[in-house]
């Protein structure tokens, strides 16, 4: 064990667990006391989930790829990992008639481009983002090893999202669940969220050639009060479903809080991989296990959310609340230990397999 893997797994565990309840409490606790709504909203209005997930992906995959194993092998890799799980999920949402959209754009990973809509699997996004990204990786690896092309990238990344916020995300005068539609496709966009992975990237060759930055705390906490000022100027509730885009001001905010959030998720990863040691965290073993089960539990969570055996009516379920925070996780775990972890193995003793023939001649 590394300081790294200390690092990462805190890290997982808090980007699923920020995923999860910012999903959860605005649909299990609607109706919270005006002090407790406001310390919600401080904590999960700090968008780091999904731009933390996609930091530690870039980094890992730019890591396998520094390896110079075939890129045959990176792809199953990769593949194995994300879809034997995946294919449940969508098999158990097609049962359910949760499976919203044109059907193809799920198995291809295009659903955030092509007829992405709200609802148990609107989070799948982030893998089709993730899917995309593999099929470009080797590419932006060749790049970001040369260090002249490394900036060219980022600036191509920036620039890519500021395209496409002022050019995709103009100011919507328009009905607010029509508004929260553009603004999901906007957020859920492969421009959008390219940089975060790109950043995950250069925190692999920062670590690796042990590259520092200055006063990384002060700027993680300027960021993380940028976000929550941005955030606040367009929703002041954690109820999304609410946010009203009408004007260019909440545009233009909008849009800072989701190019913000990759840097800040960035600087995050950042330090805690320069000042952690390895093993050493309050509790590392929970967070190491919730790490774990990580993927497992941000597939299924929303399914389950929707589908709780409990008549909503916008009324609060504590009672319910608790109970998905300790049933989900269990079956994550299961999913894991059963599903995804066997099948990582069989395809790691494949690969030994191959890799140990002679060659021929």
């Amino acid at each position: 064990m590394t300081s790294r893997d200390t690092a990462f797994d805190v890290l997982r565990a808090y980007a699923i667990v920020h995923v999860v309840l910012s999903h959860a409490i605005p649909y299990f606790l609607p109706h919270l006391s005006p002090l407790a709504e406001r310390a919600a909203w401080c904590v999960l209005s700090v968008n780091f989930g999904v731009p933390l997930f996609f930091v530690l992906s870039g980094y890992l995959i730019t890591q396998q790829l520094a390896r110079n194993e075939p890129v045959a092998w990176f792809y199953v890799r990769r593949l194995s990992k994300i879809y034997p799980t995946y294919l449940l999920l969508l098999l158990v949402a097609a049962v359910a008639g949760d499976l919203a959209g044109p059907k193809p754009a799920y198995f291809l990973g295009l659903q955030n481009l092509w007829g992405n809509e709200l609802g148990p699997l609107a989070f799948s996004w982030s893998l089709a983002v993730e899917i995309q990204f593999y099929l470009i990786a080797p590419l932006i690896f060749r790049l970001l090893r040369h260090r002249r092309a490394l900036l060219w990238v980022i600036l191509y990344a920036v620039a890519a999202s500021l395209a496409y916020t002022f050019l995709v995300a103009r100011p919507l005068a328009v009905p607010v669940a029509e508004s929260h539609s553009r603004a999901f496709a906007f957020y859920c966009h492969t421009l959008s969220n390219m940089s975060s992975l790109c950043l995950g990237g250069i925190l692999y060759w920062m670590h690796r050639d042990g590259r520092k930055i200055s006063h990384a705390m002060f700027w993680l906490l300027s960021g993380v009060a940028f976000l929550l000022a941005t955030r606040y100027q367009f929703s002041k509730t954690l109820d999304l479903s609410g946010v009203s885009l009408d004007s260019t001001a909440s545009n233009v905010f909008f849009s800072l809080n989701v190019m913000a959030s990759p840097l800040a998720a960035f600087l995050l990863a950042y330090w805690l991989q320069a000042n952690l040691k390895a093993g050493q965290w309050p509790g590392y073993e929970a967070f190491r296990l919730v790490a774990r089960i990580s993927y497992q539990w941000y597939l299924f969570h929303l399914l389950l959310i929707v589908h709780w055996p409990v008549a909503r009516a916008g009324q609060t379920d504590r009672a319910g609340f608790l109970a998905f925070m300790l049933l989900s996780p269990g079956l994550a775990y299961v999913l894991t230990v059963f599903v995804e972890e066997p099948v990582m193995r069989l395809m790691r003793n494949k690969a030994a397999g191959l890799r140990s023939r002679p060659s021929p001649g």
